[in-house]
């Protein structure tokens, strides 16, 4: 690796995963629309990156809602419905989860906010 910083620095810290086969298509095809044939779409898209955030914020919060909302016990902690996990989860545990989530998702906006630009368009979307 080179002292400065240079590409060999940056391959060895390069993060490898997978992606499946019709995604890589999805890629491939808007690569091929963006960079061969100049079919740049205006951006923000509908819906945004937040909308989609947002969105996904408020169905895992529900998703947590009803997977709490069947059998009420006392002192505040609830037992998911049948043929879900035995354990009990407590409106504390809920809270958490839900402020997590909030989390995950401020750290995505932020991360496209900073990115999007640089990193995640092709150079004939950045004109």
């Amino acid at each position: 690796s080179d002292s400065d910083g240079s590409d060999d620095d940056f391959s060895s810290r390069a993060v490898h995963f997978i992606v499946s086969p019709t995604l890589m298509s999805t890629l491939n095809n808007d690569h091929a629309l963006i960079t061969e044939k100049s079919k740049v779409v205006n951006l923000p898209g509908v819906p945004t990156a937040v909308e989609v955030l947002e969105m996904w914020m408020r169905e895992y919060t529900l998703s947590q809602v009803r997977l709490m909302c069947h059998n009420c016990q006392k002192r505040g902690h609830l037992r998911p419905s049948a043929g879900r996990p035995a354990n009990t989860i407590t409106i504390d545990n809920f809270c958490t989860s839900a402020n997590l989530c909030r989390e995950v998702a401020d750290g995505l906006r932020i991360f496209l906010d900073f990115t999007i630009g640089t990193i995640l368009l092709y150079e004939e979307e950045r004109r």
